[in-house]
């Protein structure tokens, strides 16, 4: 076999190489590879293979379960972060509110026994002005006549009366603040409000008791002079409780004569005077039972804030 080649020519004037393989005899071969075009023009401007081609675009895909499991980590850092600081300060603020409510019942019990013990206190200096009182107006009864150095001094010490107000300074300051609501048990929480006012209400009725003593005492004055009654304690060796305005030294009171002179039996004998020591009893009595309702009711309280601070 021999090849056969021939020259042709394209369209454009470009060679054309066409190779035909023939065999000796100038027969076409019965199998063999297939005839090769081979173009000048295809030469210049080689097709390229697969080993040449420019890398085409591959589109990308997002695993996004990844991300989503770090953001969801990071989220649950984040939160567990935000609650934990807001956990321990709520912890903090409660320890701290809590030693708070401790102090608060600590100094309302300390002003609840200062209230009990004032209450006490005034009862016993008081008692002998009551005692008085009470002679007084039983020399109204007494059919024969009293001495008047008698009567001066009963009419001196029962005319003695004394204000008092309990101690509320703590609790009145816990509910103005609104510190009330540091105080955790509700019962303990309501009773304390509850007591300021009943404190205030027999407080309200203590100003009554004491409009009606000053009355009283002033209607007796229009038949004792009070400076002579004074004067007449003194001398004999008494000491005036609560020292009245107007009246002198011990020794210038003794020592001049009254300018109206008591006269006993006239005093016994009117009913006017009468009506009006009857009226200064009732209102010492009054007053006596306002400061033990007012001690009962801090005793009351005092019971509670100890069962709180004992548990």
């Amino acid at each position: 076999m021999r090849p056969n080649v021939r020259a042709l020519r394209d369209a454009n004037g470009s060679a054309i190489t066409v190779s035909r393989t023939v065999d000796t005899f100038g027969k076409p071969p019965t199998s063999g590879p297939v005839p090769t075009l081979c173009a000048k023009s295809q030469m210049d401007n080689p097709t390229p293979t697969d080993e040449h081609k420019p890398p085409q675009s591959v589109p990308v895909q997002w695993n996004w379960r990844p991300k989503l499991r770090w953001f969801a980590a990071e989220y649950l850092i984040v939160v567990l972060g935000v609650l934990t600081a807001v956990g321990l300060n709520a912890w903090w603020q409660g320890q701290q509110d809590i030693g708070t409510e401790d102090a608060y019942l600590h100094q309302i019990a300390a002003d609840l026994d200062a209230t009990v013990a004032l209450m006490a206190q005034v009862d016993e200096v008081l008692a002998p002005s009551e005692r008085a009182a009470d002679r007084l107006f039983e020399s109204f009864r007494t059919p024969e006549p009293l001495s008047a150095d008698s009567v001066l001094v009963w009419v001196s010490v029962s005319t003695t009366i004394q204000n008092v107000n309990p101690v509320v300074g703590t609790a009145e300051a816990l509910v103005t603040t609104g510190d009330l609501a540091l105080i955790r048990n509700d019962s303990l929480r309501s009773a304390i409000p509850a007591y300021l006012e009943q404190q205030q209400s027999l407080l309200s009725w203590q100003a009554e008791v004491m409009d009606l003593a000053v009355d009283a005492i002033t209607a007796i004055t229009r038949h004792v002079d009070l400076v002579e009654a004074d004067a007449a304690l003194v001398a004999a060796g008494g000491l005036l409780v609560i020292p009245r305005p107007g009246v002198y030294a011990a020794d210038s009171v003794t020592s001049s004569p009254p300018p109206f002179p008591f006269d006993a039996r006239r005093f016994q004998r009117d009913q006017d005077a009468y009506h009006n020591v009857y009226m200064l009893g009732l209102a010492k009595i009054q007053a006596r039972n306002m400061r033990q309702q007012i001690a009962l009711a801090a005793s009351d309280l005092r019971l509670r804030i100890e069962a709180k601070l004992n548990r």
